[in-house]
C-alpha cells in the first residue's frame, strides 16, 4: 500500500525530490555524452509518444520517367514506392528502496531530502553508465532480447565486396567494403534484396557503394568500411596508416548516395583507441580544424577533429572497441512514451511490510530510431 499517516511527510518529500533528480539527469548526461548533447540540441529526443511501437514508411523505389515526344501513348500505372519499417517499444527499470531504519536516522525535512538525494545520485550514475550503452547494442545478439535496437542492430557483415566485381566473397584485405547482411526494423540490409541492380564494377571507384544503380538495390544498406584494406594506399593494413583515407572513403560513399539534408554525415565517433591513432596520424604540418560553427565545440566538447566537413569525436564509455560510426545526428532519434526519459511510478514510494522499507521504481519506456541504415557508416577491422 502507499505511504499513509505519520509517514506522509517522508512520502511528500520523496515525491518532490526524486522527480527533480530524474529531470536533471537528462541535462547531466547531455553534458558528458556527445551523442545525447547533439540529440538534445537537434530536438530529436521525443516525449509522450504513443502506440505499440514506431512505424514509418521508407521510400525505396522511383517511378520511371518516360520520353514524351507527343507521338506515343503514355500509360499510367500505380507504383508501390514504400516499404514499412517497425520497431517495438521496450522498457527498462531500476529499483531502489529506503528502509525504516534509514528514515529514523534522518528526521526532519532537510535530513530526509539529503538522504534521498544521495540515493538518487547513485541511481543516476548507475543509469548513465548502463542506459547510454544501449545506444550501441545489437538487439538481435544472443542474450539481448528485450533490449533497445541500437546501432549494432544494422551492421552485421562477414563477407567483403570484391573490389573488381561487386560480388560478395570471404573477407579479403583487397576489399574496402563489407557486404551488409542484417535486418533492421524488420527490413533486410542485404544489397539487392528488394531487387534493383548496380553497375558492372571494375575498381574501387565504381564498385558499390560507389558507381550507379537503382534506389531499391541499396535503399536500406549501410556502408561498412574495412579500414584494414590495402585498397586505400596499396599496402597498409592498419587503422593507424589508413585512417584518413578510410574515413574519407566512408564519408564520400554515404554522402554521394544521400543528397538530402538528412543523408549527409555530420558526426563520426571513433572509440578512444582509434581516435588517438587518428590524431597520431596528423603530423605538425596538418592542421586540426575546430571551427566556430562546430556544434560540439559550442556544447563544450573541445577535443574534436574536422575532416571533409564532418566532425570526428572520441567515443563514449560503453562504446564497442576498435570501431567507428558515421551518422547524421538529425536522423537519430530517442523516443519516450513518458513525459521525460525516466519516470517515478505515480504510486511510489510504497511501504513493504516484509522488508520494512519504502520502495520505488524508476522506469523507461521507449526506443531508438535511426531513420535509415543507408545514412550510416561503420568503420571496422577485417578480423
Amino acid at each position: 500500500m502507499a505511504l499513509q499517516g505519520s509517514s506522509s511527510e517522508w512520502a511528500r518529500i520523496a515525491n518532490t525530490t526524486i522527480p527533480k533528480y530524474l529531470k536533471g539527469w537528462e541535462n547531466e548526461i547531455a553534458r558528458s555524452r556527445a551523442t545525447f548533447a547533439l540529440m538534445k540540441k537537434n530536438g530529436t529526443i521525443k516525449y509522450n509518444c504513443s502506440g505499440d511501437g514506431i512505424k514509418w514508411n521508407v521510400r525505396y523505389k522511383r517511378n520511371t520517367m518516360l520520353i514524351n515526344d507527343g507521338e506515343q501513348a503514355l500509360e499510367t500505372s500505380r507504383v508501390n514506392r514504400t516499404q514499412n519499417a517497425a520497431l517495438d517499444m521496450v522498457g527498462y527499470a531500476i529499483a531502489e528502496s529506503y528502509t525504516k531504519r534509514e528514515k529514523v536516522k534522518n528526521r526532519g525535512p532537510e535530513a530526509i531530502a539529503a538522504a534521498i538525494a544521495e540515493t538518487m545520485t547513485h541511481a543516476r550514475q548507475d543509469l548513465e553508465d548502463q542506459f547510454t550503452e544501449e545506444f550501441y547494442v545489437d538487439s538481435s545478439a544472443t542474450g539481448n532480447s528485450g533490449r533497445m535496437t541500437g546501432l549494432e542492430s544494422m551492421f552485421a557483415a562477414t563477407q567483403t565486396i570484391t573490389v573488381s566485381s561487386g560480388a560478395a566473397r570471404s573477407a579479403n584485405a583487397a576489399d574496402p567494403t563489407f557486404y551488409p547482411n542484417d535486418t533492421y526494423a524488420g527490413l533486410s540490409t542485404i544489397l539487392g534484396n528488394y531487387n534493383g541492380s548496380w553497375n558492372t564494377s571494375t575498381n574501387i571507384h565504381s564498385t558499390w557503394p560507389y558507381g550507379k544503380g537503382n534506389p531499391q538495390y541499396d535503399f536500406w544498406s549501410p556502408v561498412i568500411v574495412n579500414y584494414e584494406s590495402t585498397a586505400f594506399d596499396g599496402s597498409s593494413t592498419t587503422f593507424g596508416a589508413n585512417c584518413v583515407l578510410a574515413t574519407r572513403f566512408g564519408i564520400e560513399a554515404v554522402n554521394g548516395r544521400n543528397m538530402g539534408s538528412y543523408g549527409q554525415l555530420d558526426t563520426i565517433i571513433y572509440d578512444r583507441g582509434l581516435f588517438r591513432l587518428y590524431k597520431d596520424k596528423l603530423d605538425s604540418k596538418e592542421r586540426i580544424n575546430i571551427s566556430s560553427s562546430n556544434p560540439l565545440k559550442s556544447l563544450g566538447f573541445l577535443d574534436t577533429i574536422e575532416q571533409d566537413g564532418v566532425t570526428i569525436v572520441a567515443g563514449e564509455y560503453g562504446m564497442p572497441s576498435g570501431v567507428g560510426y558515421g551518422l547524421n545526428m538529425k536522423a537519430v532519434e530517442l523516443w519516450s512514451w513518458q513525459p521525460q526519459l525516466f519516470n517515478l511510478d505515480e504510486n511510489a514510494p510504497e511501504w513493504d511490510l516484509h522488508t520494512r522499507s519504502w520502495k520505488f521504481v524508476i522506469d523507461f519506456l521507449g526506443q531508438w530510431r535511426f531513420l535509415s541504415p543507408r545514412m550510416c557508416v561503420k568503420f571496422r577491422a577485417q578480423s
